[in-house]
């Protein structure tokens, strides 16, 4: 990626009012390098200009999805929880349940209530960077509102993001967003389904963020299979001498959304 950045407090002036930002023209390696389709995870680096008048190329690569042993998805109390097992550490996303046969079981009351699945994930313990959500499943019924947190974790170092998360806007309508760490902005084009998300911070963050939470509502009661498209306009972190950007090495993860 080549970047013609302005000053800092130019540009983080500019992300706070506007929420969501368009890369300049020199920005193209997304429209010179396609994004090929992943059912789990990508990983991305991208360097400034390498002296030779082109950027670098992209790279990306397909995560290999870890299983974990199976769980029980019942509560004590009888109640059903199919979101992220607790045997899952803080660096795996989760990715679903790999028997989605017995899950629908489950929602229509059929099945056993000592069923056990088997969870899927990918590790973000050797990524950068990565803007991530843990898949959601959400009781099959229309008005059902829900929520979707967003993060960036792995091995992080930025201090700026500007992404574009779609949805299906036929199946969900976008009600509410939460800036959880309280630098993100968010502006909705509901008749795209899109959602661009802006964060800034003054210094370079080394830690995971949980950047926001995107509320929405079942259109239909309809089983789905669903996913939010994560697409990483920019990243960047304060230089050495802080007198410009830098770009960093980014990936995504997750963001599936089942109804059940």
């Amino acid at each position: 990626m080549k970047h013609q950045r302005i000053s800092s407090v130019l540009f983080a002036s500019a992300l706070l009012l506007c929420g969501c930002t368009q890369k300049d023209s020199s920005s193209s390696t997304q429209e010179e390098n396609p994004k090929a389709e992943t059912s789990a995870a990508e990983t991305e680096s991208a360097a400034d200009d390498n002296g030779t008048g082109e950027d670098s190329l992209t790279i990306r690569e397909t995560l290999p999805v870890q299983t974990k042993d199976l769980v029980g998805v019942r509560g004590e109390d009888g109640s059903l929880n199919l979101q992220k097992p607790v045997q899952l550490g803080e660096s795996d996303v989760f990715l679903g349940f790999a028997e989605q046969d017995a899950v629908e079981q489950l929602g229509s009351g059929n099945a056993d209530d000592s069923v056990t699945l088997t969870p899927e994930s990918v590790s973000l313990r050797e990524l950068q960077n990565t803007v991530y959500a843990n898949a959601v499943y959400v009781p099959c019924a229309a008005d059902t509102d829900f929520a979707v947190p967003v993060a960036i974790g792995g091995q992080t170092d930025f201090s700026l993001a500007d992404l574009e998360i779609s949805y299906d806007k036929d199946a969900f309508a976008f009600v509410g967003f939460t800036d959880i760490d309280g630098d993100a902005t968010c502006n909705s084009l509901p008749d795209e389904g899109l959602l661009c998300i802006s964060f800034v911070s003054t210094e370079n963050i080394q830690a995971d963020v949980a950047l926001c939470t995107l509320c929405f509502r079942t259109k239909t009661a309809e089983k789905l299979d669903s996913s939010l498209k994560f697409d990483v306009k920019d990243i960047a972190k304060w230089n050495a001498d802080r007198t410009g950007y830098e770009d960093v090495p980014f990936g995504t993860a997750g963001g599936r959304i089942i109804t059940y």
